[in-house]
């Protein structure tokens, strides 16, 4: 981001001609505005008597749409074994099981204080990502200022909003783009009624510096403008995540995540020493931020890149009605370790995702490029000057900067978390073989808590449901479609990895991991007893591989080099339009002006769930989608909504009617089973003769 004074203006689909909504009663929010100020007030006494001040949003449950959760019968979870009520008790009545079962073995007990944890750091646990947006990245002092995101709340005047609207106080230039002052841009952010932060936001103040993070929440769950309440779980649609990233002071800290290779770039004037002696020339810092601020603008509302393959193909957040939707993430290389891989993706998120400092030590690996000189790329316009690199100046390495102040992690990271025994080397357990945790808990905890908040979320039905007659005819019409072959089971998933060729689907994606594939260490943890920070003498566990398909593991890390995608589960699809890992499928209320992302979440408008499914079942509907996508150029970021060509339209045979019982019917399935039952569980005795 850089400044740039000047009236001309380019056309930008993040900003909106219109302000924000305006108050229906200018005495109400007087009452609410004195009110925040007053609150405000109480917040900065307290700061200034305690020095530090920390905030999350946590809804109460009457806050909630579907607060209800799972009744699911599991006492235990065994490296993503389910151990019902009764085998945990006929197990923990011998030594042997209740060895069988100890957290030293690698098993979580599943309690509704495990639970409520889960629910707790889902909501308010940063794992420290506000040093990093705040302290490194820049997100409060650069194109959006920090009075610039408090304005706009105030402006609320205590309304929720499902897309925060920002105004900014002056003008700026980001990726060749030029904003003026006074512009509103569309955050995408939610905010719920009453209060004072986003969802999944986190404020901190410590000794004079006011730094904000991010929990799952901020992409996981969202307001809903119809019920006005909030909704867990489901994804943020329209959360512009490449927007605010790019407004940022220090944006190519975030260069990993998008397809802009440094290495191609070592040509401008700064050079730094590295820790064998030589010298290395460092990208030009201006070329380098202009390139990666383009780059995060072409990212589409709702989406996120979050692997470091260097090429720029963000995918659609997914939700997080996880019970039976197992393998994880978009290719299901997330199989391995509790919850069957449901920890280690909750993990991943909190680490490569959230501090690209943690990846630094596999840098030398993946990139070439050795650890301090990515960290000396990472922190050279660092918005906090203690820990800004200066090759011009700076003697210490960049990964002294970052210890000098202080964090409590062995690694150079502003993370908290500890690196697991394989460290640095990657895992299918750890992307990064660090593990997201913070100080007085044990190891995987929080993020196994948040794995048992997860799995029994309940997806809440849409606004409006169609008769139950009508679902039945989709029921039968997904049948006979042969949706079943893949959409099957309680979860409509069977839980398979299919390869790109017979998913059709843009293809980067699942290719991303293949060149990491060869460098997976054998899976290794500290055991789930280990408090933190972690002893010297803490015992390790080999992680289980035994019921891991390795075909389907090869496939999902792109062992081949081409991989694959998992068969998306389909419960609580109204809530998580639009539709395919890209989300390409994408159609608003008005099915013939409002086709294809440009139109909708890039230009504003709310995607239609039910149109973007005719969109994925009609292949007119579909051409037209995709020809829209391609003019816009979305090719560039691998966002096409191209393939999963399995067609209900009247070529294959189907009538109209047919098509719109099959979208109610995936809007809310006739025969949906809630809770997803605990699947029958024969591993009881196994898992006392493994031990």
């Amino acid at each position: 981001m850089s400044n740039h004074h000047s009236s001309s203006i380019s056309s930008d689909p993040t900003i909106s001609n219109q302000s924000p909504e305006p108050n229906r009663s200018s005495r109400r929010r007087e009452r609410i505005i004195a009110f925040i100020v007053a609150a405000i007030g109480a917040a900065l006494l307290s700061v200034l008597i305690l020095g530090r001040f920390s905030f999350a949003y946590l809804p109460t449950q009457a806050a909630v749409l579907n607060p209800e959760m799972a009744a699911i019968d599991e006492a235990y979870d065994v490296w993503g074994q389910s151990i019902t009520t009764a085998e945990a008790e006929s197990l923990l009545a011998t030594e042997q099981g209740r060895q069988a079962l100890s957290p030293a073995n690698g098993a979580v007990q599943i309690t509704d204080e495990l639970v409520q944890l889960g629910r707790e750091t889902f909501y308010q646990q940063t794992f420290n990502s506000e040093r990093f947006f705040t302290d490194v990245v820049g997100w409060l002092d650069g194109g959006i200022r920090l009075r610039d995101y408090i304005s706009a709340i105030v402006g609320l005047a205590g309304r929720g909003t499902d897309n925060l609207q920002v105004r900014l106080s002056r003008d700026v230039t980001v990726g060749g783009q030029t904003f003026e002052q006074g512009t509103v841009l569309n955050t995408g952010l939610d905010v719920a009624p009453g209060s004072l932060l986003p969802i999944g936001a986190q404020v901190s103040y410590d000794r004079g510096r006011i730094r904000l993070g991010l929990t799952c929440a901020v992409c996981h769950s969202a307001f809903d403008p119809v019920s006005g309440e909030v909704v867990d779980g489901v994804t943020n649609q329209n959360l512009d995540a490449g927007l605010i990233l790019a407004m940022a002071s220090n944006s190519a800290a975030y260069f990993t995540h998008t397809g802009v290779d440094v290495r191609e770039m070592m040509d401008g004037d700064e050079v730094m020493t590295l820790p064998d002696g030589t010298q290395q020339a460092l990208p030009d810092r201006q070329a380098l931020e202009d390139a990666v601020d383009a780059e995060l603008l072409a990212w589409p509302p709702g989406s996120f890149d979050t692997t470091t393959d260097l090429v720029n193909n963000p995918v659609r957040v997914p939700d997080s009605f996880t019970r039976g939707d197992h393998p994880f993430a978009w290719t299901g290389n997330q199989v391995v370790g509790p919850f069957r891989g449901l920890s280690t993706l909750n993990n991943n998120v909190f680490t490569v995702g959230a501090d690209t400092l943690s990846d630094a030590e596999k840098m030398a690996v993946l990139y070439d490029l050795d650890p301090e000189e990515y960290r000396a790329i990472v922190l050279r316009n660092a918005s906090y000057e203690p820990i800004r690199y200066d090759p011009a100046t700076e003697t210490r390495p960049p990964s002294e900067l970052i210890e000098a102040q202080g964090h409590w992690s062995p690694v150079a990271t502003f993370a908290d978390g500890v690196p697991l025994p394989t460290f640095p080397n990657a895992s299918i357990m750890s992307l990064i073989s660090f593990v997201a945790g913070t100080p007085g808990s044990f190891v995987w905890q929080e993020n196994n808590a948040m794995s048992a908040f997860q799995d029994r979320l309940i997806a809440p039905p849409p606004p409006q449901i169609a008769d139950i007659s009508v679902r039945e005819r989709g029921r039968q019409v997904f049948s006979s479609a042969g949706c079943v072959s893949c959409h099957a089971g309680a979860a409509l998933t069977n839980n398979t990895v299919l390869p790109i060729a017979q998913v059709g689907t843009a293809p980067t994606r699942a290719r991303s991991l293949a060149a990491i594939w060869e460098q997976l260490a054998p899976p290794q943890t500290q055991s789930f007893d280990t408090p933190i920070p972690v002893p010297e003498d803490a015992r390790v566990l080999e992680v289980p591989l035994d019921d891991v398909d390795m075909d389907q593991l090869e496939l999902a890390w792109a062992a081949d080099g081409e991989g694959g995608y998992k068969v998306k589960g389909l419960l609580g699809a109204y809530w998580n339009a639009p539709y395919l890992h890209d989300g390409g499928v994408a159609v608003g209320d008005n099915i013939e002006t409002e086709v294809g992302v440009p139109a909708t979440l890039m230009s504003n408008v709310r995607v239609n769930p039910a149109n973007s499914l005719l969109g994925l079942i009609d292949r007119q509907l579909r051409d037209r989608i995709i020809q829209a996508n391609r003019e816009a150029g979305l090719e560039a970021v691998d966002v096409q909504g191209i393939g999963h060509e399995h067609w209900v339209d009247e070529a294959a045979g189907f009538s109209v009617d047919d098509q719109q019982a099959l979208i109610q019917y995936l809007l809310w399935p006739s025969d949906l089973p809630i809770p997803v039952e605990t699947e029958a569980n024969e591993a009881a005795s196994e898992l006392v003769a493994s031990n």
